[in-house]
């Protein structure tokens, strides 16, 4: 099993504190019979909505 994660940006020279452009993104994948799958792609942004900004 592995895992990719990181931060994606919805449009060209976005910056960080940019919660309407900004999210997170999750990617677990699995080995399958000698090839790589995708077990679970998640992501969400950082908008104002967001639980953890409350």
């Amino acid at each position: 099993m592995a895992c990719d994660f990181g931060v994606v940006c919805f449009a060209p020279h976005v910056k960080p504190d940019d919660t309407a452009n900004v999210g997170k993104y999750l990617v677990v994948w699995q080995r399958q019979h000698g090839t790589w799958k995708v077990l679970c792609d998640s992501y969400n942004m950082n908008g104002t909505n967001s639980p953890v900004n409350q």
